[in-house]
Formats: structure tokens, sequence, C-alpha cells
């Protein structure tokens, strides 16, 4: 009874985890106000739906509001509206409302043309990106159609080789992509700045004549076609385009600028524990011309094998990412092979023969470790031989730094104390004919004259008060 009621809460559990709830919000106009019939596209990430197709769409009501039933996990909301500009809207499962901003709209009008300056005409020409922020500044907000879905603003050039986009948001940038094979891809130096004003006309954009690198994938030996198998072109490092092996094998990489390729399988651990192959470099390509013959025979290889342990207890890590960089995926491919390690801190992967750069992928490979140092290591397979490397993990070291004490600064010293100043009174010069016996007779008299002056004051005082007091008695 006990396993049967465990096995019931275990289901509702993940019922619980896998609850799907309605995506709710507003479409609000740059006022604030809301926006009757806006068009909402919903784009979940990732694409839970296999292959390429159109994002789900609903339109808002007279009060502005919109709902996306049953929507699980992350997605990005894009909302339009006649006379006004895109808005979008990233939004996260508990994140509440999903109320989606429109902006200030631009119409955009661009022309697209040869090398040689004539229309291109009859060209269908997609929004591929844009971002934009608010007038006086704030934070930029971008949109990228996300993999696996259609672009849901498209336009057909004229007989001009212009189009017209309306509703995008003034001020920002938007860049487009197109899949004519007569043209090379468009590339951000294709991106456009959009005015602060209803209607921007755009530079015109030049389409240089496309490329084409064509090849099979098989499986050697016995040549049998390689299906399902997905093929990069790049340059330096970089992704240009990618193709998808075709029933019989065939793969066919279109529109590529000028430029010395690279051909290769696109990384993929699940394949690449039975198959590999030997990447095809140095494929100078042309404008307009059409590279065929480039094969990938897919082969067994050789082993590679190792593991991931910590340096002290030697306990095994799962879940660290592996680069694997070789013949099937050299310095000039977009990424080298990424392999994981199991519970058992191992990984496994099939190579051509060959020397391999083999490292750790992480900037944190486990918690609580660091990367090794070196955090890679070379190894050369001979055909048939096994490879091996074993990475160990050290613990980050802990630098302690002590608290230095310092004293505090002696008071500055006191200023000298001056020595004392003895001043002498040096007798004034004696003016010539002077005789100091003339001062002492010039003071006498002056006491004298003094003297007389007060009794006379003295004895009219007197006389004074006896004559009030004669006159009070008669």
């Amino acid at each position: 009874m006990k396993i049967v009621l465990a096995f019931i809460f275990g289901l509702f559990c993940v019922a619980f985890a896998a609850r799907a709830d309605d995506l709710a919000g507003k479409v609000l106009g740059p006022d604030g106000n809301p926006i009757a019939h806006a068009t909402v596209y919903c784009f979940r990430l990732p694409n839970p739906t296999p292959g390429k197709h159109d994002a789900p769409t609903t339109r808002s009501d007279d009060t502005g509001e919109f709902k996306f039933p049953q929507v699980t996990g992350a997605c990005q909301l894009v909302a339009s509206a006649n006379g006004l500009g895109m808005g979008m809207l990233q939004h996260a499962a508990g994140d509440g409302a999903a109320d989606v901003h429109l902006t200030h709209g631009t119409n955009l009008t661009v022309q697209f043309i040869t090398e040689d300056k004539k229309p291109a005409t009859r060209v269908t020409i997609a929004i591929q990106s844009f971002a934009y922020s608010e007038p006086g500044g704030g934070p930029v907000v971008s949109f990228r159609i996300p993999r696996g879905y259609h672009s849901p603003w498209t336009a057909t050039t004229d007989e001009n080789g212009q189009c017209t986009f309306n509703g995008l948001p003034q001020g920002g940038h938007v860049s487009f992509t197109m899949t004519d094979a007569r043209f090379a891809s468009l590339t951000s130096q294709d991106q456009v700045k959009l005015a602060w004003a209803d209607q921007t006309q755009a530079d015109p954009i030049t389409l240089m004549p496309g490329a084409t690198i064509s090849g099979r994938a098989t499986y050697d030996p016995g040549g049998a076609p390689a299906r399902g198998v997905i093929v990069d072109a790049c340059i330096d490092g970089a992704v240009i385009q990618s193709a998808t092996s075709a029933a019989d094998g065939g793969f066919s990489l279109r529109q590529l600028h000028t430029g010395k390729y690279t051909v290769a399988l696109h990384p993929n651990q699940n394949l690449e524990k039975s198959w590999t192959a030997v990447a095809v470099e140095n494929l100078d390509i042309a404008p307009g011309t059409a590279k065929t013959g480039v094969n990938l025979p897919l082969i067994p290889g050789v082993v590679l094998h190792g593991s991931v342990v910590s340096s002290d207890d030697h306990r095994p890590f799962a879940g660290v990412r592996v680069s694997l960089s070789g013949p099937a995926h050299p310095h000039s491919a977009a990424s080298g092979e990424v392999v994981v390690t199991d519970a058992a801190g191992h990984f496994f992967a099939r190579v051509p023969p060959g020397e391999q750069l083999v490292s750790i992928a992480s900037d944190k490979p486990a918690a609580g470790f660091a990367r090794p140092s070196p955090d890679h290591q070379s190894v050369t397979i001979a055909d048939g031989a096994i490879g091996s490397v074993d990475f160990q993990l050290p613990r980050p070291t802990t630098v302690v730094i002590s608290p230095k004490i310092v004293p505090p600064a002696p008071p500055p010293p006191a200023p000298p104390v001056p020595a004392p100043v003895l001043v002498t009174a040096q007798p004034s010069p004696t003016p010539a004919g002077y005789d100091p016996a003339d001062a002492v007779t010039w003071q006498w008299w002056l006491y004298s004259a003094m003297l007389i002056v007060a009794g006379s004051a003295i004895s009219i005082f007197i006389s004074a008060v006896n004559a009030i007091r004669r006159v009070r008695k008669t």
C-alpha cells in the first residue's frame, strides 16, 4: 500500500511540475493606455515543436487584454498594432501579468539592388531581429527570431527592388534574412537604423551573388547514405550556413559569400559516440560559384575517453563539459565537439586518428572546484589505438588576508623654543650743547607751578563753602 501511495504521490508531483498555466496580459500604447485588436505573437523558449513553424498568435480584446492558454516555461511576446511600433516582452513562468508596451512606429522603405546596381526584384525579405530603446534612454530591448520559427514579418521586392515594413520601433535597428539562392545571405553589415520619425528611407542594400558547396555524407565503409546529418560551413570559427543531409546523404550549403571555408559535422554528442568525420578545410569560394564533391565519409574512428575527478579525494564529477578539437573539429570550424561526463565522471567519444586537444569547457566545472592548470591536454591517437585523458580539479585556493595594523602617526615635533633675548636699554645720544642740569631746573619750576595752581583751587573751594554756610545762618 505504501508503494502505491508513493507512486501516486510521485505522479502528482510530476504533473504539478509540468502544469501549464494560461499566459495573460495587456497590450499598452506608448502612453500606457490599452490597445484593442493588437496582434500578439508567442515565441516559446526553447521551441517545443520539432521542425520549423509559425509562432502562435492571438489578438487583444476591446480592453487590450489577451491570453495564450496552457503555456509552460519562458517565452518572448511581440505585439503590433496599426499606427504604432512593435513592442517585445521577455516573460518567464511566475512573472505574473505579461503586459507588452508598444512603441512609436515608423514605416521602413528599403531598396535591394544587385552587384551591378540593378533592382533585385521578386526577392522575399524577412525581418530577422530588431532592437530599440525608449526616447531619452533606458534599457535596450532586443528580439531575434528563435530557432525553429518562421518570421511573421515578410515583404517581397517590387520591380524597383523596394519593399516596405510597417510598424517598426522608432530609433531602433532592424536586420533581415532571405532564402533566395541567387544571392549570398545578409549579414550584420546590412542592418538598418530606423529614424525617430513616422517614415524611414534606408540606403540601398546590395545583394551579392551566392556561392554553393555541395556533397554527400555517407557511412564508411560501404558508402551507405547518412541521412539527417547536420553539416556546417564555417569561416574563422563562425558558422555561416548549415544544411541537413537528405535521404541520399546529399547536402547543399547555399547563399555563401566569398571566403575560405571549412566544412565539418555539426557537433553532436550522440552521433559522435559512434561516428565521426574528418573536416574539409581551406575551401576557397568565389562569388557565385558552385563547389561540388565536398564529401564527408563517416567513420568509426578511434576511441578517446577520460575522467574528471577531484585532486584531493579523487571524487568523480558528473555533468562536466569537455571540449574536443582535432581533425573532425579543427580551430577553423565553429567549435569543438563537447561531451559531458557521466555519473562516474567518465567521458567518451569517437574521433579521427591524429592529434586531439582536450580541454575543460566550463569556467566553473563543478561546485566548490576550479579549473585545473593547465586546463587542456594534447594527445595523439594512432589508427586502431585508444586515447585517454584525465583531469583533476583542484579546490580553489583561499587567500587569507590578515589586517595590517598601522600604528598611529607620531605627533609633529613641537616648534623650537626661541632663546631668550636680552634687551639692554641704551642711552640716547646726547645732543651737542645739552646740559643735564638744565633739565633738572626746568623740572623743579614745573612742579612748583603745579603746586601753586592746586593750592589756589583748594583755597577758592574752601572760601565758597564758608560763604554758603554764612548765607544759610542769616
